[in-house]
């Protein structure tokens, strides 16, 4: 089995393969366009720590509540709790 285009890697490898899970797989789908202007900042070296501004806390819980979701799924054993209790 060979092959040097994409088409190939889809149809001959990825193709087979997702066709044979059998659990579903989770993804997540952004359209970077949307973040031109973040990543177009005035920070470019990012000393900025957004994470202590207050506006940002309630995301901060958010994300952090869905990470350990996902680290359950992923069987991860590290213990995350104590270092973003706030």
């Amino acid at each position: 089995m060979a092959g040097k285009t994409t088409d190939f890697f889809y149809k001959e490898i990825v193709e087979p393969f997702i066709n044979g899970l059998k659990q579903e797989i989770e993804y997540t789908f952004f359209d970077i366009r949307d973040y031109e202007k973040p990543l177009r900042n005035n920070d470019p070296n990012e000393m900025t720590d957004l994470a202590n501004q207050p506006k940002h806390q309630e995301k901060i819980k958010v994300l952090f509540k869905d990470l350990i979701e996902l680290r359950k799924t992923m069987d991860d054993v590290l213990d995350l709790q104590g270092t973003y209790d706030k």
